[in-house]
C-alpha cells in the first residue's frame, strides 16, 4: 500500500488534537474537569516555617487561608507550631482542656474528624493545637507521631484544595521534619533579623541531608522596615523571594485580630492596603506553584 500523504489541513488537525489531548491530560492530572468547579490540585500541601521567633508566620498562614477561600478554594490549616500554637486564637476557636485537637490525633486519642474545627463555614478547616498536656507525650513517642502526621496529610490531601501547615521553627523536631518532607512546597517566613539568614542556611542544609530538594523552598520577607537586605544577600543564599511585606503596627494588630479582610483600602492606611494586596499576590503565587491555575495548564 502506498504511503498516504497528509494534507496541510490534516496536519493542522492532528496538531490541534494533540494540543487538546495534552490540555485534557493536564486537567485530569490536576483534578480539573470542565463540568465541575471542584479542583483537586497537584502540589497543594504548603508548610510555612518561621526562620526565627516572632516573624509573623502564624498570622500570615491564617490570613492567607482566608484569602484562598476568597479565591474559591477550600483550605485546611494545621497548627504544628509546637512551642506557641495560636491558630485557635486567630480563628476565635474556644480553647478548652477537653477539646480534641491535633495533638490528640497525633497521640491516637481522637479520630481525624473530631480534631478539625470549622469556625468560618466548611471552606476553612482548622486543626488546632491547644492541648499542651500532650506535648511531653509527643516528645517521648515522636516517631509514631511523625507517622501519624504523614498519614494525616495523605488523608486530608483529597478533602481540601490547600493544606497550610503552620510549623514551629524548631528544625530539629522530627514532626517538623516530617511536615517538611511531606509538603509539596515550603514557604520560609523571615524578617530582617540576621538570625533568619543563619537559620535559612541551616534549614536548607538539613533538608539536603534528608534528601529534600531545596528548590521547593520559597521565601516571604515579612515586616520590612527602612533597613533593607541588598539583592546580593538573597542571591548569595539562593533565596527565592516570593513577596516582601511592609512593617506597620496597625497591620500586625489587624492580622492578629483577624480583621484584615474587613479593612477597606479607602478608609485605612496605605500600608494596610498594601498588605491586603500582598496577600492576594502570595495566594496567586501559591495557586501557580500548585498547578491549580488555568494558565499553567494552557502552558
Amino acid at each position: 500500500m502506498a504511503d498516504q500523504v497528509l494534507s496541510g489541513k490534516q496536519v493542522a488537525n492532528i496538531s490541534e488534537m494533540t494540543k487538546n489531548s495534552l490540555r485534557g491530560l493536564g486537567r485530569e492530572l490536576s483534578g480539573k474537569t470542565d463540568d465541575s468547579g471542584k479542583r483537586l490540585i497537584l502540589d497543594h500541601i504548603f508548610a510555612f516555617v518561621g526562620l526565627a521567633g516572632g516573624v509573623g508566620t502564624s498570622t500570615l498562614v491564617a490570613n492567607l487561608a482566608a484569602q484562598l477561600v476568597k479565591n474559591n478554594r477550600t483550605v485546611l490549616v494545621i497548627d504544628l507550631n509546637i512551642l506557641y500554637p495560636i491558630q485557635h486564637s486567630l480563628f476565635k476557636i474556644k480553647q478548652e482542656v477537653e477539646t480534641k485537637d491535633f495533638f490528640s490525633y497525633l497521640t491516637g486519642e481522637c479520630p481525624l474528624g473530631e480534631g478539625i474545627k470549622y469556625p468560618m463555614g466548611r471552606d476553612i478547616g482548622v486543626f488546632v493545637a491547644n492541648n499542651r498536656g500532650l506535648v511531653d507525650l509527643l516528645d517521648s513517642d515522636t516517631k509514631d507521631a511523625a507517622t501519624a502526621l504523614t498519614e494525616c496529610l495523605e488523608r486530608v490531601s483529597s478533602l481540601f484544595d490547600f493544606v497550610l501547615i503552620d510549623c514551629s521553627n524548631n528544625l530539629e523536631n522530627e514532626l517538623v521534619n516530617a511536615a517538611l518532607y511531606k509538603a509539596d512546597r515550603i514557604m520560609a517566613v523571615m524578617d530582617e533579623n540576621i538570625e533568619c539568614l543563619s537559620n535559612y542556611n541551616r534549614m536548607v542544609g538539613a533538608m539536603a541531608a534528608c534528601g529534600i530538594d531545596y528548590m521547593r523552598v520559597k521565601t516571604i520577607m515579612n515586616k520590612r522596615t527602612s533597613i533593607q537586605y541588598s539583592k546580593s544577600v538573597f542571591s548569595d543564599f539562593n533565596i527565592d523571594l516570593v513577596s516582601v511585606l511592609p512593617f506597620e503596627l496597625g497591620i500586625i494588630e489587624s492580622g492578629l485580630k483577624g480583621e484584615i479582610f474587613s479593612v477597606k483600602a479607602d478608609t485605612t492606611s496605605r500600608n494596610a492596603a498594601i498588605f491586603c494586596q500582598k496577600l492576594k499576590e502570595i495566594a496567586k503565587s501559591m495557586e501557580r506553584l500548585s498547578g491549580s491555575t488555568e494558565e499553567d495548564i494552557e502552558d
